[in-house]
């Protein structure tokens, strides 16, 4: 589907959780209407991001330091050489947002969308079941090279695709154990549920919202 889970990758996924709280600065969460649903605790934003066609990039500040003073536990997981960055394939692979996405009970699900180039890494700081809304992922059905967000030209048969197999399961529905069991056909959402501690990766540029809590 486009995603690798790295089971209790992240053992200190609650002191991780704790110091993002203490050191982060409170933020509205993208696709999301009111705070009260979700928000966001901005930590870090210090990468190159792509400019137009996405041959150019540009710094977007190095960075003050404050994060490896304030939350050291946080900083050693984003800039040491972890699973995670192994799985993306890049060792040197620049960092364009971290933050602690909190969701709140009650609270509604986020707009579908996708980050753009790369690859999201998630850890889960406690656990996530089906009921507390977790990321809700559209699987990539054609391959890697046509999934990209630099320009909606190149997106075209990737939302293509993504748009009948939606359709197509409004009515292949009743079926839908069946077709999964026998791979005949990609689930039409995979839920990315898992323990506290595991980290999940996925492409950045496919589908995918917070669910409902």
């Amino acid at each position: 589907y486009g995603v690798v889970r790295l089971r209790k990758a992240a053992a200190n996924a609650d002191l991780l959780a704790r110091q993002a709280t203490s050191a982060g600065v409170v933020a509205d969460a993208f696709g999301q209407k009111r705070r009260e649903d979700r928000y966001t605790i901005h930590l870090r934003g210090d990468a190159r991001k792509w400019q137009g066609d996405g041959t150019d990039s540009t710094d977007d500040s190095a960075g003050d330091g404050r994060l490896e003073h304030l939350a050291p536990a946080v900083a050693d997981w984003l800039d040491e050489r972890r699973p995670w960055r192994v799985v993306c394939g890049d060792a040197e692979s620049v960092i364009g947002l971290a933050e602690l996405v909190v969701s709140l009970p009650g609270g509604s699900a986020q707009r579908w969308h996708y980050d753009g180039v790369g690859a999201t890494a998630q850890v889960a700081c406690c656990d996530i079941g089906v009921a507390l809304g977790p990321t809700e992922l559209v699987p990539r059905i054609l391959p890697p090279d046509y999934v990209h967000g630099r320009s909606r030209a190149a997106r075209g048969p990737y939302d293509l695709t993504t748009l009948f197999s939606r359709i197509g399961w409004v009515f292949l529905r009743p079926f839908a154990a069946t077709l999964i069991e026998s791979r005949t056909l990609l689930p039409a959402t995979v839920r990315l549920c898992g323990a506290a501690g595991d980290v999940v990766v996925y492409d950045a540029a496919m589908f995918h919202r917070g669910g409902a809590n």
